[in-house]
């Protein structure tokens, strides 16, 4: 996982070797590069400051999985085999690091098998979108800034 905002730091598991450690850190650093920690935790703060939109919870968990999804795309961009990438995944899901924080980035079983077929190269398939986290951060904003200060339900 990755902490921090000025001095960015990725925590890896240590049981990870080559190929598996190199996938782990590519994905972290597209996290780092995204600014996904900032932007977790504004949409954290927003989603508790206005928990009574509904919706709210869902577009924080949709944001969540796209930030998952975008750095898989953006690690496959910068050379991870993609099947390494899987199975550190799956490695990290079926054996969870003891004193770790709880494993957000895998979700239901539905949501870690569409993260794993997204990873499947397929012809003509769009990557993910930093613009569609903004648009969802957006969105959670002016839905809560809506509903609380112009007084619409």
């Amino acid at each position: 996982f990755t902490s921090g905002l000025v001095h960015p730091r990725v925590w890896l598991p240590a049981r990870l070797t080559g190929a598996e450690r190199q996938a782990v850190l590519e994905h972290e650093l597209g996290h780092v590069r995204d600014l996904d920690v900032l932007c977790f935790g504004v949409v954290g703060v927003l989603t508790d400051l206005f928990w009574f939109v509904p919706g709210a919870r869902y577009l924080e968990r949709r944001l969540h999985e796209h930030a998952e999804e975008a750095a898989d795309a953006r690690a496959v961009a910068r050379g991870v085999a993609p099947d390494v990438l899987a199975h550190s995944i799956l490695a990290y899901a079926a054996a969870p690091l003891p004193g770790a924080p709880p494993p957000r980035m895998l979700g239901s079983a539905a949501r870690l098998r569409r993260r794993l077929l997204a990873l499947a190269p397929r012809p003509g398939q769009s990557k993910p979108r930093v613009a569609l986290r903004l648009l969802l951060a957006l969105s959670l904003t002016l839905s809560a800034f809506q509903s609380a200060f112009l007084g619409y339900s």
